[in-house]
């Protein structure tokens, strides 16, 4: 089944690649290392903003100064669409974010996001254009893809997040009698949830909170797709693997949220 709604959840999608010291950092990692970067990066940020500008990525921001001591695997130069292609709808395009660090290449998209498949062209783009900038020899890169979905009160309702979680999601919490026998309550509070699902790709993790965007309250939903083996740096070895993570992200949302399907306004297209 292949399908995109007018009115859909995610905030953010994120396609990211890492070589060398970058992609062996965990997410959350106790030790993070950092580095004065130096010419290296310099001109190799010089050279990947020539050939952004080339796809009509030409505006450029460096987020962490120069001389700044650096986190391994944090964007540090953001690019956004200046025009000058044609080719992709121009939504797309302008709601959609590259960014370099030392180490790192992401490709975010965020809304008016439509699909995979208009989204996916800019991904290949982009990492083509990083490919051809590459000044050592790269045996392999490290894949992250992303889905950061926030399901607002106009598709929950005045399910609380204990409902929203059981009765929309299927994912039912049970607590052993010994808290009974202590709580003043029978509400249980489940602010935050974490799922860890071994994939053949590598590791599916799922995240799910009670949280805010902007002071809206929402019930946040974390998709990530970590691949385990290194990717040969080829383009379409890349975009092969992203894609076949995305049909698993995209089966699983479908699943997951067949209750809410009439009030995100399913028209026909692929997530």
């Amino acid at each position: 089944m292949t399908q995109r709604f007018a009115n859909p959840p995610l905030v953010e999608l994120v396609a990211e690649i890492r070589w060398g010291e970058a992609a062996s950092a965990k997410e959350g990692g106790g030790n993070i290392p950092f580095a004065i970067l130096g010419d290296a990066f310099d001109k190799h940020a010089s050279a990947v903003t020539s050939a952004l500008s080339a796809i009509g990525y030409g505006n450029s921001e460096r987020l962490i100064p120069h001389g700044f001591p650096v986190p391994s695997g944090v964007p540090i130069v953001r690019f956004t669409y200046a025009g000058g292609d044609d080719k992709a709808g121009s939504d797309q395009l302008s709601s959609t974010v590259l960014q370099l660090g030392s180490g790192l290449f992401t490709v975010n998209a965020v809304q008016p996001y439509k699909s995979w498949a208009d989204f996916s062209p800019i991904v290949e783009k982009g990492i083509t254009q990083l490919l051809s900038t590459q000044r050592g020899a790269v045996s392999g890169y490290t894949l992250t893809l992303r889905y950061v979905d926030a399901f607002k009160k106009e598709l929950t309702g005045d399910l609380s997040h204990e409902e929203f979680l059981s009765e929309v999601l299927g994912i039912k919490i049970s607590l052993p009698d010994a808290f009974g026998e202590h709580a003043t309550s029978a509400k249980v509070a489940i602010p935050v949830i974490q799922i860890v699902v071994p994939l053949e790709l590598g590791q599916l993790q799922m995240q799910l909170a009670d949280g805010k965007i902007e002071s809206e309250p929402v019930y946040l939903m974390e998709i990530v797709v970590h691949y385990e083996r290194q990717v040969a740096p080829d383009v379409a070895a890349i975009m092969d693997a992203f894609s076949q993570g995305r049909k698993i992200v995209h089966d699983l949302f479908l699943k997951l949220t067949i209750p809410l399907h009439e009030r995100m306004k399913p028209i026909e297209e692929a997530r």
